[in-house]
């Protein structure tokens, strides 16, 4: 075992400490801003409805994928709103997985994973924000099917990154670089 591997257990565990303590105390005390108009334009009461998000853009967006994600945690946990904020911070914890496992597949040691997880978990700009303001879902579902992406590229699979990629679209625009960001990594990678 490498001695970088032998400390990513009690890193990893510091660090979920260290979230804790950095955001837990924030989350689930309410809905702001525009959390109300997401979550009720976000309801689904029939089949139909489902595919509503597609169609329309009620909040002025284009964000479907976010609008199921809300639409499912409304029939989970009704309108509690540390249920959405639950959900948020298991999406950052996700986040954090989804780079860590980037680093492996690019060939880091789990510790250097556990570095850039910890620099993008950490930043002073919008994780905190998209973990105690519901609506910041819509970051965190686009970094998350980005990075899946950029893994799922890098492991050379074309059409997982290529559908990973969509729905990183379909949760916000920014990523709209991202096809472009990949096939240049690609085509610099060989």
């Amino acid at each position: 075992m490498q001695t970088a591997d032998r400390w990513s257990l009690p890193t990893s565990a510091w660090l979920l400490v260290c979230f804790g303590l950095a955001y837990l105390p924030d989350v689930g005390h309410g809905f702001i801003s525009d959390d109300f108009s997401w979550i009720l334009h976000s309801t689904v009461g029939s089949s139909s409805d489902a595919w509503r998000p597609f169609v329309e853009t009620p909040m002025g967006f284009y964000r479907p994928l976010v609008s199921w994600s809300f639409a499912v945690n409304r029939a989970i946990a009704g309108l509690w709103p540390f249920g959405y904020a639950l959900v948020n911070l298991l999406l950052v914890c996700g986040i954090a997985a989804a780079i860590v496992a980037l680093c492996r597949a690019l060939r880091f040691t789990r510790l250097e994973g556990l570095f850039a997880a910890s620099v993008w978990t950490f930043n002073l700009h919008g994780v905190g924000m998209a973990v105690t303001w519901i609506s910041g879902r819509t970051s965190l579902l686009a970094t998350l099917f980005a990075v899946l992406a950029a893994k799922a590229s890098t492991r050379g699979r074309p059409f997982a990154a290529g559908g990973l990629t969509l729905a990183a679209l379909l949760s916000k625009e920014e990523p709209v670089l991202l096809p472009l960001i990949l096939a240049s990594w690609i085509a610099i990678d060989r």
